[in-house]
């Protein structure tokens, strides 16, 4: 027998009835509601936005795509044109319609969700509300898709929209500006009071585009007060300096780092033993994290002098350094008459001055 598609009517009052008799219903009846399915017959789905019944499936004749409802009277899901996830609203304020969000947790089994904003280290994971989520409440975002029922008239089809770095949970046009990330989190494709995003989220790619150098350097010779204490290396000139902090008359001995990465640190030390007898200097980087500075592991250098010797200690690092971590360079010698000597530029022939220490970094990598 011929699979055949039936009406609704006839297949809830002659076929699938309560109080049913077991047994009763055919491999033949089954696979009538199956062709039934697939033929979209009208009186199964309807062809337009029907009133609102959980799980109720149907073609959604504006959007041109098989469409269901949910829970939230609020939300029609567009299958094949977005994707949405179920979320927990984790604050004590109302997430309203087109909020920017970030995941913060978990809840249950569900994600927890609050309002995003542009940093230096913004959450990955980014949607909009698609719906109002009230506080400690369970709604929706849409993490890729086609969301509707936004003013865009003050935007032009095709604007780029990106996590606002001011306001939390917002958007705005122009890119924000380094050290903060840019994300596009949504493209117009409509100017009208009831319009239409793309959402799309795209983290740039900071390694590439972020700039992150230092050359520092400083002009005069440096000497110990005393043998065998540890001294910060001072650095009296920015030579170049971009997205890193360092100050040459405050604090001259410390640089701040601005965007987290991995950074490579190369640091010459212009060595000179003055007059007989003999030292030995060391020298190795510092960090504070938040707690102090606390020397670098397996950074360490070291250098014998004597009898008015002339040496370069150079001290190569690289690891990760995060944002706020204050970096720096130490040094002690076992004899005063041990320094890191600066020269004067001079002639015959012509020739730059010699720092008594050159310092570079470069970010080389991500966080």
């Amino acid at each position: 027998m011929a699979d055949t598609p039936r009406t609704e009517s006839y297949l809830l009052t002659d076929v699938f009835q309560d109080g049913q008799a077991p047994n009763s219903i055919t491999a033949q009846d089954m696979r009538d509601l199956i062709v039934s399915a697939k033929t979209f017959n009208p009186e199964l789905i309807p062809q337009t936005g029907p009133g609102h019944q959980e799980g109720l499936v149907f073609y959604d004749s504006n959007t041109k795509t098989l469409s269901y409802y949910n829970e939230n009277t609020d939300v029609t899901v567009n299958i094949g044109q977005e994707m949405i996830l179920r979320v927990y609203n984790d604050t004590v304020s109302t997430i309203t319609d087109g909020t920017v969000v970030y995941i913060s947790g978990a809840t249950g089994n569900l994600p927890t969700v609050e309002p995003a904003i542009a940093s230096n280290n913004t959450p990955i994971i980014l949607g909009v509300a698609t719906a109002d989520i009230l506080a400690a409440g369970i709604g929706y975002i849409t993490v890729f898709g086609v969301v509707h029922g936004f003013d865009t008239r003050s935007y032009a089809p095709g604007d780029n929209l990106f996590v606002s770095s001011s306001v939390a949970g917002s958007y705005q046009t122009t890119r924000p500006v380094l050290p903060i990330e840019t994300i596009r989190i949504a493209i117009v494709l409509d100017s009208q009071e009831d319009g239409h995003l793309l959402i799309t989220p795209e983290r740039e790619n900071h390694s590439n585009q972020t700039t992150v150098f230092a050359s520092a350097s400083h002009s005069a010779t440096q000497t110990a007060e005393t043998i065998n204490t540890a001294t910060p290396v001072k650095f009296d000139t920015n030579n170049f300096i971009e997205n890193l902090t360092h100050s040459t008359t405050v604090n001259n001995s410390e640089f701040t780092i601005d965007i987290s990465g991995v950074y490579s640190i190369s640091v010459g030390l212009q060595l000179a033993h003055t007059g007989g007898g003999s030292s030995t200097i060391h020298a190795w980087m510092q960090v504070d994290t938040g707690s102090g500075f606390v020397d670098v592991p397996n950074s360490g250098v070291t250098q014998d002098l004597s009898n008015n010797d002339t040496r370069v200690l150079v001290l190569n690092g690289i690891g990760r350094w995060d944002v706020g971590n204050i970096g720096r360079v130490m040094w002690y010698t076992t004899n005063l008459a041990g320094r890191l000597v600066a020269a004067p530029a001079s002639v015959s022939p012509a020739r730059p001055a010699v720092p008594s220490v050159i310092m570079t970094v470069q970010k080389v990598g991500i966080a």
